[in-house]
């Protein structure tokens, strides 16, 4: 018989495992901190505003292996103004974040750069936006 503990973990597990699916089939996604539920967002502008992590995965990552380092570094808290989470790979590099959604281009940049991001999530056109760029 399961415990609720055994539950729990199973429950965990199975966020996990789905997150790291999604981040590897999408090169990233975002998430519902409480749950790991996916967000699909089409209107505004996501910012990181806070670093969780940054985790070198390898050229071709197991998803157990990615389950297992997001089940570490996923955060029981989050700054204030943290809407989600966001995941992201590049150059092998699994990045987590917090991560707020912004409507307006400007304030969205100028938040970017005040946490020293290189780059914004443009929801609605789905492609990622160069900080010193713009």
């Amino acid at each position: 018989m399961h415990t609720q503990d055994q539950y729990d973990k199973d429950a965990a597990y199975a966020a996990f495992d789905r997150i790291a699916r999604l981040t590897r089939e999408n090169g990233g996604g975002t998430f519902r901190r409480e749950t790991g539920a996916p967000v699909t967002l089409t209107t505004g502008y996501t910012v990181g505003v806070g670093n969780i992590a940054q985790v070198g995965i390898g050229l071709a990552p197991d998803l157990t292996n990615v389950a297992t380092i997001l089940g570490y570094y996923w955060p029981k808290t989050a700054p204030a103004n943290a809407q989600y989470i966001g995941t992201w790979v590049d150059s092998n590099l699994l990045y987590i974040d917090h991560v707020t959604v912004i409507s307006d281009l400007d304030i969205a940049l100028a938040l970017a750069r005040r946490n020293n991001e290189r780059s914004i999530y443009d929801n609605a056109r789905g492609i990622c936006i160069d900080v010193s760029a713009e």
